[in-house]
């Protein structure tokens, strides 16, 4: 994965707009999926950031090798838990003509 800086959530928001008006594909994203490596903005986050997971499947696996019969018991013990991320500033990967990109928000001086 290759390192993109950008000066701040505003610039991103702008070459997002601008990329997309020439039918180039860019995506922003939350967090990467640990199995697949996709980009997610909702999913499964186990404990404070150990793992993601799009599919209930994945999160299921590891909520049962973590030594928890199901899924519904390791959410009892805030083991894992379902979340969203819709704060643009949560935003720490871009998807650029299928290509990841991890970003970094500089904040504006």
């Amino acid at each position: 994965m290759m390192n993109c800086v950008v000066q701040d959530v505003d610039n991103i928001e702008k070459m997002k707009k601008v990329k997309l008006a020439r039918d180039v594909k860019a995506i922003l994203y939350a967090r990467l999926d640990s199995n697949s490596g996709k980009g997610m903005n909702e999913g499964w986050l186990v404990g404070d950031g150990e793992a993601y997971y799009i599919k209930e499947k994945d999160a299921i696996d590891h909520a049962i090798e973590a030594g928890y019969a199901t899924l519904d018991e390791a959410v009892e013990d805030d083991y894992i838990y379902w979340s969203e991320w819709e704060d643009e500033e949560e935003y720490e990967y871009l998807e650029f003509n299928g290509n990841m990109y991890e970003i970094e928000i500089i904040d504006k001086m």
